[in-house]
């Protein structure tokens, strides 16, 4: 496969996601049937950006010591993210209509947390394909790097059963190094 088919086809493919989990955790933080550090994920879990945006400000309203109600969760989108606030704030309403039974937001945190490991493989598997395709690097050092990475992967995708909150793919140059870059997308 040439690097022009590698790249359509990597365009083409769909990354690991589970927006209606990613609903539903959002929901029950806003319902207060959840608090943010029951959820215990980061917000490069949630694969949708506006999802990412709305738990990140209620994870800044809570961090406040401000209860997480429609108008400190709008002052706070609108602090950090002028040009979507509005859409935001609108899928806030409709979250608030649809939060679910406490009994299933671990489940759903589960579920979104996988679908993260599941897309930082995919994602440290392209920096490989990447590294390996230019030639910079020898073998051995690229497979070190992956494997490093692989482990990081391991280590979060097996925290989802003990509760703890799953550190996403490394950037700022750190093994394998657009990792995070392409995460942040």
């Amino acid at each position: 496969m040439t690097k022009r088919a590698s790249k359509q086809a990597d365009a083409e493919r769909e990354l690991p996601a589970a927006l209606g989990a990613e609903r539903a955790i959002l929901s029950a933080l806003l319902a207060r049937r959840a608090t943010v550090r029951e959820v215990a994920l980061p917000r490069r879990a949630f694969f949708a950006a506006q999802h990412g945006r709305i738990f990140t400000a209620i994870e800044a309203v809570v961090a406040a010591g401000r209860p997480v109600e429609p108008a400190a969760l709008s002052a706070e989108l609108r602090r950090a993210n002028e040009p979507e606030a509005r859409a935001d704030m609108a899928l806030v309403g409709e979250l608030l209509e649809s939060a679910p039974r406490v009994s299933e937001i671990a489940e759903q945190v589960n579920i979104v947390r996988e679908k993260a490991a599941l897309r930082w493989l995919v994602y440290v598997s392209a920096a490989v394909e990447e590294r390996a395709s230019t030639g910079a690097q020898g073998a051995a050092e690229i497979a070190g790097e992956a494997i490093a990475e692989f482990q990081e992967v391991i280590k979060a995708a097996t925290n989802k059963a003990r509760g703890r909150k799953a550190r996403p793919a490394r950037g700022g140059g750190e093994r394998i190094g657009f990792v995070a870059e392409r995460a942040e997308r």
